[in-house]
């Protein structure tokens, strides 16, 4: 039996997000407290990753965090790609991705995608349907089940998002989810209720 946590950051993060990316010794407690097995580590520099990978206890697949996807480098130990239009601000599409999706595909990488909903244009879940269609020998994963969703401070199970958009873009997740076999959804920033309640409706074996 093995817990695992899919979305971990462990460099700082950027764009508007103020949180205090993780030290070593905070990841190890996290994952004796809630004894995660294995996790899904996002990372920038390659010493980042070097230096979670000697002092966490657990096996750690790091996802690298390509912030030029037409310019895409990465390390020979990744075990994937993180791609965030939001942050890096451009519009998910085949003109500034190829060369990454190219990448991920000859060395069978799977791909995280940030979805958005404060610019779901850049990346929502039926943008990355239509790359998993063209790209079928990719694994590709909907972040945060196609809207981030965060609550407010101290106010949790609701969500700062318009509970329409929210609506609307995570049942376009779940509906993708079900005819790309190569499309998963992530969970992570589960905090409103009425997210939860929609997941629920996708394949088990697609939600991460």
């Amino acid at each position: 039996m093995y817990r695992m946590d899919c979305h971990v950051h462990l460099d700082k993060i950027g764009g508007p997000h103020k949180t205090r990316p993780p030290t070593p010794e905070d990841l190890a407690q996290y994952v004796e407290t809630y004894k995660i097995t294995h996790l899904i580590g996002i990372y920038d520099t390659p010493e980042i990753a070097e230096r979670f990978q000697s002092s966490v206890p657990v096996k750690i697949f790091f996802f690298k965090w390509i912030r030029k996807p037409v310019e895409p480098q990465i390390e020979d130990f990744a075990s994937g790609i993180k791609l965030h239009p939001y942050i890096d601000q451009y519009e998910l599409n085949r003109q500034n991705t190829e060369p990454t999706l190219k990448l991920a595909s000859q060395k069978g990488l799977p791909i995280l995608i940030h979805c958005d909903d404060r610019f779901p244009h850049l990346s929502r879940p039926v943008i990355v349907s239509v790359a998993a269609r063209e790209f079928p020998q990719i694994n590709f994963v909907v972040g945060h089940s196609g809207s981030y969703a965060p609550c407010p401070y101290r106010t949790p199970r609701v969500s700062r998002i318009d509970s329409n958009l929210l609506s609307e873009l995570v049942n376009e997740a779940v509906r993708a989810s079900k005819i790309r076999p190569n499309l998963y959804l992530d969970t992570s920033i589960l905090a409103s209720r009425l997210k939860a309640s929609i997941i629920v409706s996708a394949p088990v074996e697609k939600i991460l």
